[in-house]
């Protein structure tokens, strides 16, 4: 694909080249209309990626190429494209188009056939806005207007407010700062950070009585032991020396991180360079908080508020980012070992507000499998999750706000980790994609937000079965009685009774002996019940398949139906040609074409049953 791509670009410059020379060349759309039609073919125009399970792109370079999709996503409802990792049937997903002219659009869709890496997907047409924006988009693509390009210009931040300093009048002469209060003792050796003067471990042990834990890192992984510091809402100072006398040294209180040090220090940790870098403060400001604070022995941070040239909620804003940013130097080192201060931080004044632990090791350790995920280490994770239950931990003091989850992972976290659940199952509930939901239960075992406990034939026959009876609790829900028997709208006779007796077995009270049900199961079998009633009678199928579905979809289907008939029979899958053609006469009951086509497949299966047909 990259190779055919780049051959493309190469004959692109060719031809602009070449009509620049003929024509005006600041009239480039004239350039990109005959381009289009000396362009008959793009290389990978039109193909489609399965992103996730749940997500089908389809890339479009030219509007001829798009105008012939269109016509089966929007009028057809039916695609059928080649996946080397086809979904199951059923599958839910979203059908994407993809172009550079827009942003991207797509469609619900359902997988509902597969044959070899041939995959046949229905699209739903629900939302007109959508629609609209698809069928303008080959026109927009042909004015010859190129797609905007974002630069880093088009975004823009909005600079902190703050309150500038009084500037006095020329003929004023500006009086010198107050003295500090007697009791307060000026000092200029001690060391400033960003947002408090640190205090060293001399000064709160000066007779050296305190006692420091020292641990060799394994593998230079600093990971277990922040780890530990979180869970045990660590109150201290921590210090990790590594290779060539680097040291970091981090401030927690109550398991938070409220300040970060490296020595040797460094420009770009500085508050007032950050402050500077992103144009937050002018260089006249900033040294005149230098001075200030160099004068007092205060922070920078402090000065700042004196001389009133921040104001303090945007400080503190500031505080925090450079501490986010410093805690990342955490996995950027070969940290060897480390000493463990423990003692009350409150004798610590700092302005930054406290960042809790777990969610900087919950993001560093989430984008590192997301970065490395691949077919190798998806396996990886299942092993790890294969033989054991899995649940969040009930008996940490970790607030699952802390964690700064998006939407789907707090779902995954309410839903999937609230009770004990194997693996496989609560990939099932998960709202995220696999590798998503892998990803993240990694992160958080590693973390030690898991409890983990050894699947016994018992609780491995009790978690599926509740799995199991919550999936079919919120089938039942739907108002679509097709649905509740598990099939697609275009079920003839034998699969509604085929699909009710299998239920009716399948939640009976002996199946679920392992949990008490009693009133869950009869309110499925009297929604079950209610569904065949109404499916089993084919009048009564029809119209109600008539009151659910248009009829240009059914028609639309019965011409995919026929296809795929037509296409199982040429591989010699007579089974699938059968129910194929039995759709098409349960859609259209007068069908003689699909009628005669089914006698004449019983018959092969026949003389292939005997041996004469192969």
């Amino acid at each position: 694909m990259r190779e055919n791509l780049s051959s493309f670009e190469k004959t692109l410059r060719q031809l602009i080249e070449f009509y620049q020379d003929k024509i005006d060349a600041a009239d480039m759309c004239e350039v990109f209309e005959r381009l289009l039609g000396e362009l008959e073919e793009i290389p990978g125009d039109g193909s489609y990626m399965l992103e996730r399970n749940d997500r089908l792109v389809g890339t479009f370079f030219t509007p001829k190429a798009l105008e012939r999709e269109l016509a089966n996503l929007l009028d057809v409802q039916a695609i059928c494209v080649p996946l080397e990792d086809p979904p199951p049937m059923m599958t839910e997903l979203d059908v994407v188009v993809r172009t550079n002219w827009s942003d991207d659009l797509s469609l619900p869709g359902r997988v509902v056939h597969v044959s070899g890496d041939q995959v046949a997907i229905q699209t739903f047409v629900n939302d007109r806005s959508v629609v609209d924006k698809l069928r303008a988009l080959p026109e927009h693509m042909r004015t010859g207007v190129p797609p905007k390009i974002r630069t880093t210009s088009d975004i823009t931040k909005p600079a902190l407010p703050r309150i500038p300093p009084v500037t006095p009048e020329e003929d004023v002469v500006e009086e010198s700062p107050a003295p500090p209060p007697p009791q307060q003792e000026v000092r200029h050796d001690v060391k400033q950070s960003g947002s408090f003067r640190r205090i060293e471990v001399t000064e709160i042990d000066p007779r050296g009585e305190l006692e420091p834990e020292m641990l060799v890192l394994e593998d230079h992984d600093v990971l277990p032991v922040l780890v530990r510091l979180a869970q045990g809402r660590f109150d201290g100072m921590v210090e990790l020396f590594g290779a060539a006398r680097e040291k970091l040294v981090i401030t927690l209180r109550e398991g938070c991180l409220i300040e970060f040090e490296r020595e040797p220090t460094r420009e770009e940790d500085k508050l007032e360079v950050l402050l500077s870098n992103a144009g937050k403060i002018s260089a006249e400001d900033l040294s005149r908080a230098a001075e200030r604070a160099e004068s007092l022995g205060t922070s920078v941070a402090d000065a700042l508020l004196d001389l009133r040239l921040m104001e303090y909620g945007d400080l503190r804003v500031a505080l925090k980012t450079r501490l986010i940013f410093m805690a990342r130097k955490l996995w950027s080192g070969e940290w060897q070992k480390a000493a463990l201060y423990q003692f009350d931080t409150s004798l610590m004044r700092t302005l930054t507000p406290p960042v809790p632990i777990y969610q900087q090791l919950f993001s560093v350790t989430l984008k590192h499998y997301e970065s490395n995920l691949n077919s190798t280490r998806i396996e990886t994770i299942k092993k790890r999750f294969e033989r054991v239950l899995i649940k969040m931990r009930e008996d940490t003091a970790v607030d699952v706000n802390e964690l700064g989850l998006s939407t789907k992972q707090r779902r995954f976290v309410e839903v999937g980790l609230a009770d004990k659940r194997q693996i496989a199952d609560l990939l099932l509930v998960s709202p995220m994609g696999q590798s998503d939901s892998l990803a993240m239960l990694a992160a958080l075992d590693d973390i030690g937000l898991l409890e983990k406990e050894q699947v016994t034939e018992w609780t491995k026959q009790r978690t599926r079965q509740r799995n199991q009876l919550e999936l079919m609790m919120l089938k039942i829900e739907r108002e679509d009685h097709f649905d509740v028997l598990g099939l697609h709208w275009s079920a003839y006779g034998d699969e509604v009774e085929q699909a009710y007796q299998n239920a009716i077995k399948d939640y009976s009270e002996e199946n679920f002996g392992a949990l008490e049900v009693g009133p869950d199961l009869q309110k499925i079998r009297a929604r079950l019940e209610q569904a065949y009633q109404l499916l089993k009678d084919g009048a009564s199928r029809r119209r109600y398949r008539r009151e659910q579905i248009s009829d240009f979809k059914v028609r639309s289907s019965i011409d995919m139906f026929r296809k795929q008939a037509e296409s199982a029979q040429m591989r010699r899958e007579l089974e699938s040609a059968i129910d194929f053609n039995r759709r098409v006469l349960e859609l259209n009951p007068g069908d003689q074409q699909s009628q005669r086509a089914i006698e004449l497949l019983k018959k092969a299966i026949d003389l292939r049953d005997q041996g004469v047909l192969r």
